[in-house]
């Protein structure tokens, strides 16, 4: 048996399972099940893999009795619908194994599985041909035909890359790209949240740690904030001037350049609110969601719009999660993240319309128009709509027609464009990406 791995049993059938150090999920050598282990605390070092390290996050949220992100985060990385994704983390929360062999794991091919180390049947004898013989009378494979599909597939496999290579760079074509993984001065973890000020400074801010790494236009880091340990952020916004607007604890925090730190404030008769996304406006507005309302504050801190009940007055449905951009003309945006929904309101909170919705098939692409496990979404200087999904970005006109759809590298976990409409990504590779976007014509 591993060492620091209690035994587990498939969920499945009830066989004795022994992963290896470092592994968030095994494959049952007998029924073939692919099982999720309820543990956060194995010591990755250089063992896990990033599959591995994604689904341990999940586990990590849970524990922390965080299950909100832990179900946001469980649907970026599999093709779970919200009851799926609701129940694995209800499952693991109990401290039980659960089977997600029907879910599809993002980064994760059939062949990348990890196996169980518990031998529990002798593996089966290789299959031959034996009509096929070599010169000495051994029996031989039919390596002909593998050789050929291999062929054909790496072909083929090409033919794709150069596709969507050449589709993405004729609209964004990536500029600058730098991260290294880590939770040290200059390091990311896992940046969810990216802003980017006048003078071209890059702020990277990761959700779990409450730090945020500042670099400068290319990359090479400047400065350090840290927030605190058990701090989570859950929006981030910089203004040109580089004052900084922080959601965390439920409160917003304006940050200016010399570290002084003011609170906006709002309260529903005797009772505060918890705010999570943030979003500015081109006058310096800050736009930001709690709950089911967006709220909107004046530059001087005062607030001027509250939008009650931003989705299940539309949709009928609550939302959990919004996330919050904003055009050069004030138009507000809202992106459902259970819903699959954009929702557009205007400058005075006077609802639109609507695009999106959910995929009809998903773990099969991107289909254009409809998400599969939207996370964000950012507005360019000519009114064109970036949401991104587990698939890569899609595109809409402010009429929220489908435009374009480009991949990066990850998934686009955080989005923001600078004033010459370069657009930064943060990656959960993990990674900053800078893009330059193509005028539309």
């Amino acid at each position: 048996m591993s060492d620091n791995v209690e035994l587990l049993k498939c969920p499945a059938c009830g066989v004795s399972l022994d992963p290896s150090t470092g592994q968030s999920i095994v494959k049952c050598p007998y029924c073939q099940s692919t099982v999720m282990i309820p543990r956060a605390s194995i010591d990755m070092g250089n063992t896990g893999t990033n599959v591995d390290r994604n689904l341990a996050r999940v586990v990590q949220l849970i524990q922390s009795d965080n299950k909100l992100e832990a179900i946001k985060l469980f649907r970026q990385l599999t093709n779970a619908s919200l009851a799926d994704a609701k129940n694995t983390v209800e499952v693991i929360g109990r401290g039980e194994s659960v089977d997600i062999t029907h879910l599809t794991i993002a980064g994760l091919t059939p062949p990348d599985m990890p196996e169980s180390n518990t031998p529990t049947q002798p593996p089966s004898a290789p299959t031959w041909d034996s009509s096929l013989k070599s010169n000495g009378g051994a029996p031989r494979r039919k390596s002909w035909v593998f050789i050929t599909l291999a062929l054909g597939l790496l072909l083929i496999g090409i033919v794709v890359a150069v596709v969507v290579a050449s589709r993405m760079l004729a609209f964004a074509s990536p500029s600058l790209s730098f991260g290294k993984e880590g939770t040290g001065a200059g390091m990311l973890k896992d940046p969810n949240y990216v802003g980017v000020d006048e003078n071209g400074k890059i702020y990277a801010g990761d959700s779990s740690d409450g730090r945020i790494n500042i670099f400068d236009a290319h990359g090479k880091f400047l400065q350090l904030i840290n927030l605190g340990p058990k701090t989570y952020l859950e929006g981030l916004a910089v203004t040109p001037d580089g004052t900084l607007y922080l959601s965390y604890n439920g409160e917003i925090h304006r940050r200016d350049s010399q570290g002084n730190d003011t609170l906006l404030n709002y309260a529903k008769g005797d009772n505060s609110v918890y705010f999570e996304n943030i979003a500015l406006e081109s006058d310096g507005s800050l736009v930001a969601t709690n709950e089911e309302e967006i709220v909107r504050f004046k530059p001087d801190g005062s607030v001027d719009l509250v939008i009650p009940q931003v989705f299940s007055s539309v949709t009928g449905d609550q939302e959990l999660d919004i996330k919050v951009a904003v055009d050069g003309l004030g138009n507000i945006y809202a992106l459902g993240i259970f819903n699959n929904l954009v929702l557009k309101y205007s400058p005075e909170g006077k609802y639109i319309d609507q695009f999106g919705g959910e995929t009809t098939h998903p773990a099969e692409g991107v289909d254009p128009g409809r998400f599969e496990a939207p996370y964000t979404l950012a507005v360019d200087g000519y009114g064109r709509i970036y949401v991104s999904d587990i698939w890569g970005v899609q595109v809409f006109n402010s009429n929220g027609q489908y435009l374009k759809f480009f991949t990066v590298n990850g998934v686009a976990f955080g989005m923001t464009f600078d004033l010459d409409n370069n657009l930064y990504i943060a990656s959960n590779s993990p990674r900053i990406i800078k893009l330059t976007i193509k005028k539309p014509k």
